[in-house]
């Protein structure tokens, strides 16, 4: 203990295990190389210090933004939008807009970072810097990222000159905010509406078991973990070729690992009390599905097709979104019916009662299906597949009062 009462030597901790994001902004700061990210019992990330390389300067904990909140900004305006290119539309998670933003900045000369899955056993942050290397980034990936060093790569262009363009979740902006320690007028960030991230190990479990179940080869395995189909957005895992029909898919509710996602079992246990769960954000730009999109004013879009919401929060944002939106269809929306469609941007996802259940389970057995079905109860079960029943039983009906309408017509015509 020094002379003033803090604390001197090498560090156990950086911050407090729940509610560490595992944004790396620590590691990425130490510059003795002490802090590395490593894997907890349960597969979750957290900064492991080598006591024996800390100076115990203490940086890692003034980047912490666990430890230091960044500021926060309640969006400007509110647009519902899509690529313009079908084709680009297509191949989005929603309506291509993240895509529309990292072209705009790499035809400017500058890079793009965000989360891309090398295979379902590497998904980590990595550096764009050709349009065609952009497909990387796109889909959905409902597991942490990791970081590794790319911040100091961020801070090193940064100080270049170079425009970059950083795309990830809340608290990872947040991370890179606070090692960076002050704003750079050539960084530009986008934050992703997020409901809570699990880790890579419960991936790696459940897709191995599954791949192996379905006899698929692992080699180079990617995996989706949702997709459009006629009826809407489809949840589960995606894997294997379509083009040489091997093509697998186990849908919510049979696969455990997006059934724990889905039901919230598998979060960080920081997910639950998330400070960015709000509608003031942390990113230039908020990115995100526009859930109930036409409950509160028609709309021009189609939703199956896919459709994204921009929340505009900072000047540097409304500059990216004014250069980005001439390729996009856009309608300007109000905040309150984002928010209504958006749970997370009101709260953070909720802890669920037999979390800690799941959690035991999963320790003792390392076996993820037993520990969803230990947690999850029966009724709950069959709510999810009442839910998919549903959303088909509404492509369904579709088929059907099409059918009838062209059986009319042609007997008009008779």
């Amino acid at each position: 203990m020094s002379e003033n009462g803090h604390e001197t030597g090498p560090l156990s901790q950086v911050c407090p295990h729940d509610i560490c994001t595992g944004c790396a902004a620590c590691a990425n700061a130490c510059a003795h190389d002490a802090i590395a990210m490593s894997e907890d019992e349960l597969g979750y990330i957290h900064p492991q210090i080598a006591t024996d390389l800390c100076t115990g300067c203490r940086l890692c904990q003034t980047v912490c933004p666990a430890l230091h909140p960044v500021e926060l900004h309640e969006p400007r305006c509110v647009f519902a939008t899509a690529c313009k290119d079908a084709e680009e539309r297509q191949t989005s998670s929603s309506g291509g807009a993240a895509t529309a933003a990292g072209r705009y900045i790499l035809e400017q000369g500058g890079i793009v970072y965000g989360c891309a899955q090398q295979n379902f056993q590497n998904i980590r942050h990595i550096r764009v810097e050709q349009t065609e290397e952009l497909a990387a980034l796109k889909g959905s990936k409902y597991v942490q990222s990791h970081i590794g060093p790319i911040l100091r790569d961020i801070r090193k262009e940064l100080r270049n000159g170079k425009e970059v363009l950083f795309v990830g979740t809340p608290c990872q902006v947040a991370g890179l905010r606070r090692f960076l320690r002050k704003d750079n007028e050539h960084l530009t960030t986008i934050d992703l509406i997020c409901h809570g991230v699990p880790p890579q190990r419960m991936l790696r479990e459940d897709v191995t078991s599954q791949a192996q179940r379905l006899r698929s080869p692992l080699k180079d395995l990617k995996v989706a973990f949702r997709w459009k189909a006629q009826y809407g957005i489809q949840y589960g895992i995606q894997f294997g070729e379509a083009l040489n029909g091997n093509l697998r898919r186990v849908c919510l509710p049979h696969d455990p690992y997006i059934t724990a996602f889905w039901t919230g079992l598998s979060f960080r246990e920081n997910c639950h009390q998330c400070p960015y769960a709000r509608t003031a954000r942390t990113g230039d730009l908020t990115i995100g599905d526009f859930w109930g999109l036409g409950r509160e004013a028609p709309t021009q879009f189609k939703i199956r097709e896919g459709v994204s919401l921009v929340l505009v929060n900072t000047a540097k944002g409304q500059t990216l979104w004014d250069k980005m939106s001439s390729n996009m269809q856009s309608e300007e929306r109000t905040l309150n019916e984002a928010v209504r469609g958006n749970t997370n941007l009101r709260h953070p996802s909720q802890r669920p009662p037999t979390k800690d259940s799941f959690m035991d389970t999963y320790r003792k057995t390392g076996d993820l299906a037993i520990a969803v079905k230990t947690a999850i109860p029966t009724r709950e079960r069959l709510k999810m597949h009442l839910m998919e029943g549903i959303k088909r039983q509404r492509i369904l009906v579709t088929f059907l009062k099409t059918g009838r309408r062209i059986i009319h017509t042609l007997k008009h015509h008779e």
